[in-house]
């Protein structure tokens, strides 16, 4: 950090921003959100004083992915749409890749397929022309994601297989965590939970030697779900409280509201309705403050469930009816999926 603020001191911008954006990878695996934020505004300054658009749309590409980084989307797209303004005029392509891929993350985070899309595949042939191979594996890791919610998991994992080749080669051991995460989440959908879990330790030693605490958060939470979908309902819930210490340290809210879901479903499980609804109000209030629609649509039809449990029949429909109007303005195969597990669930209260 203190070479940064000395090549800001003395008017050196293009070494200012290209040592800022250079930072972020150590910033958010660690979780230094404070700094990330101070140099990012720091460079900025720097490079708009030198009116230096390609660093200025760096450090907006920055921004963006700073807020995206906590889930904060409204507060990411200003940012992405100014950088790509500025790639595109000055006919950076490759930043242009950049800030396609991760605005694409925001669309998908919103359910918003026709907007993502278009901006994956854009994102994808534009690092390979340019030949940013490990750009090109994170795209594929992206869309491969998409895709094990649209329940195409031989597709996803043919995506995966070619981006892990690519990590390998390029010995990107982040990215290859996130890839083996996402082959993890592929075994998990398809009930291979011996599989899912060797993958997830993979994952943790990876993140573990890289001091990839968010990495890390993300693996636990996994952990916890494949425990719980096995049935060992004391290892997940120790899994669980891992990672919502780790999400707490590290400024991942996506991930302690998933971790508290899952505890819900455990404490459910277990018959203790008041631990459940606890949790589950706890991540009910973190996914509508993330504007998460699947999410608040999951949280809905489990609270639902709550209500059943205490005989409360028309609590119930009332969330399954908030549920449906959540789910009914996605696209996505997994909204049309969940619906249907809502149709479900009135049929059990019939």
């Amino acid at each position: 950090m203190a070479v940064i603020r000395q090549t800001a001191s003395v008017g050196w911008h293009d070494a200012c921003w290209d040592l800022a954006l250079n930072s972020v990878t150590l910033f958010e695996a660690k979780g230094y959100f404070d700094d990330w934020l101070a140099i990012t505004q720091l460079a900025r300054e720097s490079v708009q004083r030198a009116g230096n658009d390609v660093g200025n749309a760096a450090m907006l590409y920055s921004l963006g992915e700073f807020y995206l980084s906590q889930k904060r989307l409204t507060d990411a797209e200003p940012y992405f749409a100014e950088a790509l303004d500025l790639f595109s005029t000055a006919e950076h392509e490759h930043g242009v890749a950049l800030v396609l891929c991760n605005w694409a993350t925001v669309d998908r985070l919103r359910g918003d397929v026709e907007a993502m899309y278009p901006k994956y595949l854009k994102a994808l042939d534009t690092f390979r022309a340019v030949g940013d191979r490990i750009g090109e594996a994170y795209v594929m890791c992206s869309l491969a994601k998409f895709w094990i919610g649209e329940g195409e998991h031989g597709l996803a994992e043919g995506l995966l297989n070619d981006a892990l080749v690519i990590c390998r080669t390029e010995q990107c051991r982040r990215v290859e965590a996130q890839v083996l995460h996402r082959l993890a989440d592929v075994y998990l959908t398809t009930d291979k939970f011996g599989l899912a879990a060797q993958m997830l330790d993979r994952v943790l030693l990876l993140v573990l030697g890289l001091g990839d605490r968010i990495g890390e958060a993300y693996a636990e939470y996994s952990l916890g779900v494949v425990y719980f979908r096995e049935g060992s309902l004391d290892k997940a819930a120790e899994a669980l409280r891992r990672a919502l210490t780790l999400s707490g340290q590290v400024g991942q809210p996506l991930v302690e509201g998933q971790a508290r879901f899952t505890l819900t479903e455990i404490a459910l499980a277990m018959g203790d309705t008041a631990a459940a609804g606890a949790h589950l109000g706890e991540a009910s209030r973190i996914f509508d403050s993330l504007s998460d629609s699947l999410w608040q649509a999951k949280t809905r039809m489990l609270r639902s469930k709550i209500h059943r449990a205490r005989s409360d029949v028309i609590a119930a429909e009332s969330e399954l009816g908030q549920a449906e109007a959540l789910l009914s303005a996605s696209d996505s195969k997994e909204a049309e999926s969940l619906l249907r597990q809502l149709d479900g669930l009135r049929s059990a209260d019939r």
